[in-house]
């Protein structure tokens, strides 16, 4: 998967070393602005790293027609959640790149320095293997929750009595910046020497609850997951 033969350096921008990786199994709103957004982002446009998730080549042809100067997986399966991202993953491990932001495709860009930002936060934690930022949902402003503590029999019971009794809790995506258990993986900077001692996501779950599994998969290898309350995306 080599660079397009016009695929030249971005020349005012901070060198990140960084994949942006998208997988879907159809053509969904906004795709289109997802990918424009990330490419004005990285080193190159190739390395948007798109996963055509099992579409029959219909996301393939559309990338060609509207994206040609990013990068193109195709998985001939939906692997759903886990396998579209993990091949994804598997194409930036293999090119050499430092880190890797898993980002879902309905969901656009709305801070131009997000991959600067999100590299500068991982520095900050050398040992975090995942870094979140603050997600909007569906509008800018509105708080997605994307932090979360590992599953318990009694987290999941008061959850269950905050969610239907009480009427939600707030978001813990606040403005301060922590390692936390884990994070939602709408948008996730992967750091990917972590992923080399941890592995990829277990692609027998499909999909929720991989990114706590992951997470904690990290845990024990001696790897965080630090939240930082950047802005990043809205979530469509």
């Amino acid at each position: 998967m080599p660079p397009a033969a016009n695929d030249t350096p971005h020349p005012t921008h901070q060198a990140v070393n960084t994949a942006v990786i998208v997988a879907t199994h159809a053509y969904c709103y906004p795709l289109e602005r997802c990918l424009a957004g990330f490419a004005a982002q990285t080193d190159r446009p190739s390395d948007v790293i798109l996963v055509d998730n099992g579409s029959g080549g219909v996301v393939a042809r559309w990338a060609r027609e509207h994206a040609p100067t990013i990068s193109t997986v195709v998985r001939e399966t939906n692997g759903f959640f886990c396998g579209g991202y993990n091949a994804g993953l598997r194409a930036a491990l293999d090119r050499g790149y430092e880190f890797a932001l898993i980002v879902n495709a309905d969901t656009e860009p709305c801070n131009p320095q997000l991959l600067v930002d999100l590299k500068a936060a991982a520095g900050r934690h050398p040992r975090a293997a995942f870094v979140g930022p603050k997600v909007f949902l569906r509008t800018e402003g509105n708080v997605q929750n994307t932090v979360y503590d590992f599953p318990t029999f009694l987290r999941h019971a008061w959850g269950f009595v905050v969610c239907k009794l009480l009427g939600g809790a707030p978001p813990r995506s606040d403005n301060r910046e922590r390692e936390v258990d884990f994070l939602n993986g709408v948008c996730v900077l992967c750091r990917l020497d972590a992923l080399r001692e941890v592995g990829l996501l277990d692609e027998t779950m499909g999909g929720y609850m991989e990114d706590g599994d992951w997470a904690w998969r990290a845990k024990q290898c001696g790897w965080t997951s630090v939240y930082a309350p950047v802005p990043s995306i809205i979530h469509h």
